[in-house]
């Protein structure tokens, strides 16, 4: 999914939205933007839902994560011999952090 659509584009530089002639133009320069600002980015920065991502600990109270900013987090396990979700149970229930 693009970071802005054609409507908003249209509005922003002042094209009727009736008017169809530079819709193809502008759907290729969308596409093109949104991939650069990604690839500069090197992250995805829509909304996006993510699951078992997997962090190895450095004993340090930070924990800088892949994506950012976090509107919520469902759940956090710790599991010392989880081997990145490799092991069979593995960050079992018995292994989330409650607050």
């Amino acid at each position: 999914m693009a970071l802005i659509n054609l409507t908003e584009v249209k509005t922003f530089l002042g094209i009727s939205l009736a008017s169809t002639t530079e819709d193809g133009f502008l759907g290729l320069v969308i596409n093109a933007v949104d991939a650069e600002a990604k690839k500069y980015f090197d992250r995805q920065i829509e909304t996006a839902t993510y699951t078992d991502e997997y962090y190895c600990g450095t004993n340090n109270h930070i924990l800088c994560l892949n994506e950012y900013p976090v509107t919520s987090v469902t759940s956090v396990r710790i599991d010392e011999s989880g081997f990145w979700g490799t092991v069979s149970g593995s960050f079992a229930t018995a292994t989330a952090l409650t607050s």
